[in-house]
């Protein structure tokens, strides 16, 4: 097949024009199997300058293992990987950077107590640090990008969304060509998800390939030029430019749906009805009832650059999801800590299945039921040096049976 773009035996390939030109990445025949698992399955994938090229799947299906190969994190069973027309070996992280591929986790990779500037400097040539010349370069980036941030700010004062734009200013610090974005969406709010589509459409201006790696099908159809689908580790189909930019958006829908869970989904009007109709499961509506949580006119007084929460009230009860929407930095994270403890509440009350909690302690509330889920996950969630085991047991050290 000597279309452009996606391909691989027995996938299903759409719209995919010839075009002349040098291919930033080609992938052939990509295989890599761990104990128990084939992640990839004889993958083959084109990756082209000034393009966003989607790589959707749900989770598990093999698109996070494929980009750590082409950043070198892993090393393919079988395959080859050609970089602007060469083949290539690519058997570490530097060396992916050398040949200009960069990556952007999921997870910050940054030094929090570090500032901006500090953090882009970190790990240069010969660390250089010519100040006013990093700063008149970190100037050019973020020009480019269209992003406002202090070069001086500590980086874990930054906004989630300011952090990644400042993962990507360092990937092209470091001169890369190729920028893969590991499910960037996954930890913003709504606000920052729009930044981060006008950035990535900046890169794509300024000539840069990026692979946009999510699961989320309504991103690939916004942001991808092409939609390559991953499903038990093997491609099974993609669709081009041709397609998304002159076929309905439903029939697209419907067409990738069909790749990502099979033809008997073709009927489906997106992901979470053919994901319902595989498990068998989907949405009830459950009764109302007695309020679980209740908070009347709750205020949280505010710390150094932090958001006030004044008055806040609402009722969630069994059976439901309560969203707290807004920009980020605007008292979200402050009214979640009060609701679990971690933070003073200056006025209101807050009842837990009727009673109030407000003069409990964190641990209190916990054996009532209560818990908090961090949006650090990786700052604050978890221990990153103890194993699995440890970090389960971790928060319920002085309990039964863990308290000796």
């Amino acid at each position: 097949m000597n279309e452009r773009g996606s391909r691989t035996e027995g996938a299903l390939a759409v719209g995919l024009d010839a075009t002349a030109g040098t291919p930033a990445v080609e992938l052939s025949g990509i295989s890599k199997a761990f104990p128990g698992v084939v992640a990839n399955n004889n993958i083959s994938l084109t990756v082209w300058p000034g393009e966003v090229h989607c790589l959707l799947g749900e989770n598990g299906a093999g698109k996070s293992t494929l980009m750590q190969i082409l950043s070198g994190m892993y090393h393919p069973d079988m395959g080859t990987i050609r970089m602007f027309g060469r083949e290539v070996r690519i058997n570490s992280p530097r060396q992916a950077l050398e040949l200009g591929v960069g990556m952007v986790y999921q997870h910050s990779t940054l030094i929090p107590v570090f500032s901006v500037l500090e953090n882009l400097l970190l790990g240069s040539r010969g660390l250089i640090l010519d100040r006013q010349g990093a700063l008149k370069r970190f100037r050019e980036y973020s020009d480019l990008l269209g992003v406002d941030i202090d070069p001086g700010a500590l980086v874990g004062n930054l906004a989630l969304g300011q952090q990644q734009q400042v993962e990507i200013i360092k990937t092209l610090w470091k001169g890369s060509s190729v920028l893969i974005l590991d499910e960037p969406t996954s930890m913003l709010t709504p606000q920052a998800i729009e930044e981060l589509k006008e950035v990535v459409a900046q890169l794509k201006q300024s000539g840069l390939a990026v692979i946009f790696i999510t699961h989320k099908l309504h991103e690939a159809m916004e942001i991808g030029d092409r939609i390559s689908v991953l499903r038990g580790g093997r491609l099974v189909g993609s669709t081009g430019p041709s397609v998304l930019g002159s076929a309905d958006s439903s029939e697209i829908r419907r067409m990738v749906i069909e790749m990502m869970f099979g033809k008997e989904m073709r009927a489906a009007t997106n992901v979470a009805e053919a994901r319902d109709h595989i498990t068998g499961k989907s949405m009830r509506e459950e009764p109302a009832g007695r309020p679980v949580l209740e908070l009347v006119d709750v205020s949280v007084e505010a710390q150094h650059d932090e958001a006030e929460v004044q008055g806040v009230s609402f009722c969630l009860h069994a059976g439901e999801i309560l969203g707290v929407a807004g920009v980020d930095g605007n008292g979200q994270r402050e009214l979640a800590e009060a609701i679990a403890g971690q933070r003073r509440v200056n006025a209101g009350d807050i009842l837990l299945n009727g009673s109030s909690i407000s003069g409990c302690s964190v641990s209190d509330r916990q054996k009532m039921g209560l818990r908090y889920v961090t949006d650090d996950r990786m700052g604050e969630g978890i221990c990153r040096s103890l194993s699995v085991g440890r970090n389960m047991f971790l928060k319920r050290i002085g309990q039964k049976p863990f308290w000796n």
